[in-house]
């Protein structure tokens, strides 16, 4: 289910450009996606996110929830 709902986000943040729901069963498929790493989530070492959260492009954290994100996580936004 994960891969259907990050699939559907990236065409989602692409204007509706469909993307291939890969088959994990198969090792082509494992291939593809093995480096695939983007996140829209803050990573834990405090890197920010490599793809939107949100269609829309103002959006975004504000430094007292990032702050109280990193204290959470124990990361470092700098």
């Amino acid at each position: 289910m994960a891969s259907v709902a990050i699939q559907a986000h990236r065409s989602l943040m692409a204007g509706g450009m469909p993307y291939e729901i890969p088959d994990f069963r198969k090792e082509e498929d494992r291939v593809k996606f093995e480096n695939d790493n983007d996140s829209p989530f803050w990573y834990s070492d405090g890197r920010a996110p490599t793809i939107p959260c949100t269609s829309v492009p103002e959006y975004g954290p504000s430094e007292q929830q990032i702050e109280n994100y990193c204290k959470a996580v124990g990361c470092d936004k700098n």
